[in-house]
């Protein structure tokens, strides 16, 4: 038991290891971010704008509370990946849409759950960003329904070659637990779904 425990607590660990360097340079951006809307905010005091002041801090704070809402779903490491993979799906000019919901205590895992988010979206952000010609956006979800986790991940590809060792590792993560996994291939896009 006790084995397990720390084979999960590094798989977590592994997981979030490439997070905790991003992370420090998302907040150093943040703090560059933040440094050019206080000049903002303050040229326009300066000029007595107060009617634009406003409207620009109501639009930071509209982007900060979207942002919130986006990536919910209570579990810490998962809702971490989510912001992270939003980010650098804005980097890459891709369209990333979430819709997640907050989840009840599971049996799950939060190194598993995390391992197969951040592996559907690695692989999605990946195709995507080579397809060129066509709509660059990918829809992931993160929820319950009829009693189920749902986890299901659509994204256009270039070329119609699977990726067998993405499908072996989230079949493998899913079926500790009884999951089912579906991939397709379909003009284009393809469909993970994980039950």
């Amino acid at each position: 038991m006790c084995f397990r425990v720390i084979a999960d607590k590094i798989k977590l660990l592994s997981v979030c290891r490439g997070l905790t360097a991003q992370n420090v340079a998302d907040l150093r951006a943040m703090r560059h971010d933040l440094c050019n809307h206080l000049c903002a905010i303050s040229g326009l005091a300066q000029l007595g704008d107060t009617a634009r002041i406003t409207g620009y801090v109501s639009d930071m704070l509209g982007l900060l509370a979207m942002n919130a809402l986006l990536a919910g779903t209570g579990c810490a490491p998962v809702d971490a990946i989510l912001a992270d993979k939003l980010n650098r799906a804005r980097e890459m000019d891709l369209i990333l849409s979430l819709d997640t919901a907050p989840l009840p205590a599971l049996g799950l895992r939060d190194c598993d759950l995390a391992l197969i988010v951040a592996s559907l979206l690695d692989h999605g952000l990946a195709q995507a960003r080579r397809v060129t010609g066509r709509p660059r956006q990918i829809h992931f979800t993160l929820k319950m329904e009829n009693g189920f986790l749902l986890v299901r991940c659509a994204h256009p590809v270039k070329g119609a070659r699977p990726n067998k060792a993405l499908a072996a590792k989230v079949r493998k993560c899913a079926a500790k637990y009884g999951g089912v996994c579906r991939f397709q291939l379909k003009g284009g896009t393809l469909l993970t779904e994980i039950y």
